[in-house]
């Protein structure tokens, strides 16, 4: 509760719109070693799921909201507080990972905050190539 206070009195002071916060949630990403937020992050927002069948043919239908991060490091989900059960939040990107703080019920209006590791070449080539 108190994160959101402080995420209304920025925003204000920013000139957001005090209802378009109401029902918004956001993320903020930053970097596991000096704690500065990340520009251009892609971050997903997985929703409605549902699953078909069942044992070795059941299938999973979801439906996803991709943002990026913006100057500030943050993505926002302004449509968050109408979406029906969001099942995650994560980042999906090849130079970064998550080490830190899966978002998988976030709680609306809110913030959240994913930290990120830079990986090496090495691991970033082995992501593009294999899939993570």
């Amino acid at each position: 509760m108190r994160q959101h206070l402080v995420f209304v009195a920025i925003s204000l002071l920013l000139g957001w719109p005090a209802r378009a916060l109401a029902q918004e949630y956001s993320v903020l990403a930053v970097d596991a070693q000096n704690g500065k937020p990340l520009k251009g992050i892609p971050i997903v927002l997985r929703y409605a799921c549902t699953f078909t069948g069942s044992g070795a043919t059941a299938r999973e239908h979801c439906k996803f909201i991709h943002r990026r991060t913006g100057n500030d490091g943050i993505a926002h989900f302004a449509e968050a507080g109408s979406l029906t059960d969001i099942d995650d939040i994560f980042p999906v990107s090849v130079g970064y990972r998550e080490v830190c703080c899966d978002i998988s019920k976030p709680v609306i209006p809110g913030v959240g905050k994913i930290t990120l590791q830079r990986r090496s070449l090495r691991e970033r080539l082995s992501w593009i190539l294999h899939g993570d």
